[in-house]
């Protein structure tokens, strides 16, 4: 009789086990992937020309000011690693020469880059 019972129940348990192991094509992205911008992703889109647009259409919270320190500046904008200017810079960057569009949280980014990055980074790699 108890074998009854626990060979179900065995088995109910391992279905749920695999039914949440992931892999579903409806799946959540991976963590941080909210954060970056594929250039496969560019691709798709129609009317696109600059990695602003791209930005605007896909992630527009990175264009967005997160803090309100008194004095701090906008989001900076980085390009293959060099510190080129605020998010205008953006519309000088051709969406088919963009490989990678990353944006990174103050905190990161004055670990990364130093401090006077209240706004955070927006990372751009061309091809």
């Amino acid at each position: 009789m108890r074998n009854r019972l626990v060979v179900p129940l065995f088995m109910l348990v391992i279905a749920a086990g695999c039914a949440s192991a992931g892999g579903s094509a409806n799946a959540a992205p991976r963590r941080g992937a909210a954060n970056v911008i594929t250039a496969r992703e560019i691709q798709q889109l129609t009317g696109v020309s600059t990695a602003y647009d791209a930005v605007q259409r896909l992630r527009p919270q990175f264009l967005n000011a997160r803090s309100t320190v008194l004095g701090s500046g906008g989001v900076v904008v980085y390009v293959n690693g060099m510190q080129r200017g605020g998010v205008s810079i953006l519309r000088q960057v051709a969406a088919n020469e963009v490989k990678e569009i990353r944006y990174i949280s103050a905190r990161d980014a004055t670990t990364k880059y130093g401090s006077g990055l209240t706004q955070g980074v927006i990372e751009v790699t061309t091809r």
